[in-house]
């Protein structure tokens, strides 16, 4: 029941940025829905946060919109921020640590992180909720796209 109410609250807030999005572009709906290759109806329901939006259209309306996907997914409470004097090597060991931290253990073999295998990465990403390999997806086009 948690899940799914942090599912709710997922899709709304993905909807109000893309009627954030449409409403900068000036579109109405019937108009951002016809170049996305979408019904109205379906656009409205994702802006309201009634229904989970579909990677492929979220990828339509970011290139129609003009913005990239990562914004869709509000992941402030987990970024850093940092000041320019701070020292970039203990920056860099730091955010090493960390992300060593975060990341479990291979229970089976003890393995770190980065000796994890493309089939066991693949195989931890199937055990994720769909919710969460959304938000997977999503958080690694903001990485892939700040490289």
């Amino acid at each position: 029941m948690n899940e799914q109410l942090n599912e709710q609250q997922f899709n709304k807030q993905i909807g109000k940025k893309i009627l954030f999005f449409r409403e900068k572009e000036k579109l109405t709906q019937n108009e951002l829905a016809k170049l996305a290759g979408i019904g109205r109806v379906s656009l409205n329901y994702y802006e309201q946060g009634k229904r989970k939006l579909p990677l492929e259209v979220a990828y339509r309306l970011s290139d129609i919109l003009n913005f990239e996907i990562g914004e869709l997914v509000d992941l402030e409470k987990n970024n850093k921020h940092y000041t320019l004097n701070e020292d970039i090597p203990q920056l860099v060991t730091r955010e090493k640590e960390d992300t060593y931290n975060i990341l479990p253990k291979n229970k089976e073999n003890n393995t770190s992180p980065s000796e994890l295998s493309n089939e066991n990465i693949t195989t931890l990403f199937n055990k994720l909720s769909e919710l969460n390999q959304l938000k997977v997806r999503y958080y690694m086009e903001i990485l892939l796209n700040n490289q």
